[in-house]
This record gives structure tokens, C-alpha cells and sequence, in this order.
């Protein structure tokens, strides 16, 4: 099945302890004929041991 991208699935990502959640990622946007488009990724890893 191919994806169309016109649903949107909302995600909701939290820490089990309610505390400040950090997140890196990266973000760009760029010209496609007269569009601008804008391109974001999130940086993930395994969990850190405590």
C-alpha cells in the first residue's frame, strides 16, 4: 500500500518519571521550483542505563 501522507498520526512521547524529555534532531528547508519545503529528523539511540 502506498503512503500518501495526507493522514497525519499524531505521536506522544514522554518520560515514564514525568520529568524534562531532551531530544536532538536536525532541521532544513529548501526550494523545490516555487515551493519551500521544510525537512526535520529526530537522533535516536538506545536507552542510557541508570
Amino acid at each position: 500500500m502506498e503512503k500518501t501522507w495526507k493522514e497525519k498520526v499524531p505521536y506522544y512521547m514522554h518520560h515514564p518519571e514525568k520529568t524534562l524529555l531532551l531530544m536532538a534532531g536536525l532541521w532544513t528547508s529548501w526550494r523545490s521550483s516555487s515551493t519551500i519545503i521544510s525537512t526535520y529528523t529526530v537522533i535516536t539511540t538506545t536507552p542510557k542505563k541508570t
